[in-house]
């Protein structure tokens, strides 16, 4: 599971705040690019835990785009 907060849109940008399997202590940011998943950025190396949270923000615009719903500012994303 990771828990994303303080999602924003910026065009062809997500960034927020990560928390891998909701441990607030290990906490990073991610910055990713919509249009080319290997210029994102993380503010930890990258790894199992950036993947995942990649692959939620991923999901989650084209779910929202699908609906037509708004981004929302928090989501959790369980593998």
């Amino acid at each position: 599971m990771v828990r994303l907060e303080n999602i924003k849109r910026d065009g062809n940008y997500v960034n927020c705040d990560c928390y891998p399997e909701g441990r607030r202590e290990e906490h990073f940011t991610m910055k990713v690019d919509l249009t080319d998943n290997g210029k994102t950025e993380c503010s930890i190396e990258k790894g199992y835990a950036t993947q995942m949270a990649s692959i939620a923000i991923f999901r989650l615009v084209v779910r929202c785009k699908n609906s037509g719903r708004e981004l929302p500012t928090e989501y959790s994303y369980y593998w």
